[in-house]
């Protein structure tokens, strides 16, 4: 029988660009966001946003006419494949199946599927649009364990999101590198 991992998306699977959106808003950091920009990022993420609402409150928060070049800095986000995953998903597949474990919007998830060689050989996801909370909350650990059972390892790159997964007595390891990644498998 085959062993199950959970695998968080960003950061891990591909890399993020945060940078190039805040950068594109004349924001130096995250922490320049008005709050009310960010409580909508989140409900975008948890499923209590559509996609247009959330294009619509940006244009007018920063007086941008069209959502256009709003939607596209959000994608941007979205960078390139993480090198060297797919090849250790690829050299695990016989022995390992994985299902992803992500707090994602429906339209990053729709762009990940398009990005990433190895999106069609996941059994399946998790994704906190679809559950409404965002990890490290319980209800998208056990939103995963309802569908999927405990899994046999949880890799993520945030540490509250480790912790969590160890609190329910997952098995979980913080990725580091790609490098690091294939070594779990050796």
């Amino acid at each position: 029988m085959k062993k199950l991992l959970a695998l968080d998306i960003g950061e891990v699977c591909i890399k993020l660009n945060h940078n190039h959106c805040l950068q594109q808003m004349n924001w130096a950091e995250m922490r320049d966001i008005p709050p009310r920009l960010l409580g909508a990022a989140d409900d975008l993420e948890c499923g209590r946003m559509e996609e247009e609402e959330f294009y619509s409150l940006v244009c007018r928060e920063l007086n941008i006419p069209g959502i256009d070049e709003v939607r596209e800095w959000f994608y941007s986000i979205l960078g390139d494949e993480m090198p060297g995953i797919a090849d250790t998903l690829n050299r695990i597949k016989n022995d390992w199946d994985f299902v992803f474990l992500s707090d994602i919007s429906g339209a990053h998830l729709q762009l990940v599927a398009e990005k990433l060689s190895f999106f069609n050989m996941a059994a399946g996801g998790i994704y906190s649009f679809k559950v409404g909370a965002k990890k490290p909350a319980r209800e998208m650990y056990l939103a995963f364990e309802r569908k999927f059972g405990k899994p046999d390892l949880y890799v993520d790159d945030r540490t509250q999101n480790i912790r969590a997964a160890l609190e329910l007595g997952w098995p979980a390891r913080q990725f580091t590198s790609a490098e690091d990644f294939d070594r779990l498998f050796i």
